[in-house]
């Protein structure tokens, strides 16, 4: 199943102005694959401090897992997607 995820933060909270936050988030990107989260796309407006995200996962529990460590830095809305055709 396909997930659309948008993740914002405020400029006094953002991760890319904290390293240790910057690690946490990598490292909870980086386990995705592991809690069976297939990540297809990932793209952010660092001045909106928005990232986006299509995912693939059989539940939403798998990616409720993968934000768990992040849970607390963002807001994330998640919201199941399907494909269309191009044309």
């Amino acid at each position: 199943m396909l997930f659309h995820i948008q993740a914002t933060h405020s400029y006094e909270t953002c991760l890319a102005n904290d390293p240790e936050k910057k690690k946490i988030l990598r490292d909870a990107l980086k386990s995705a694959e592991q809690k069976g989260v297939k990540i297809h796309n990932l793209v952010s407006s660092r001045p909106a401090h928005t990232l986006w995200m299509i995912v693939e996962a059989e539940t939403f529990e798998a990616i409720d897992e993968m934000f768990e460590p992040i849970r607390a830095m963002t807001d994330a809305v998640i919201n199941p997607v399907m494909a269309l055709p191009a044309s």
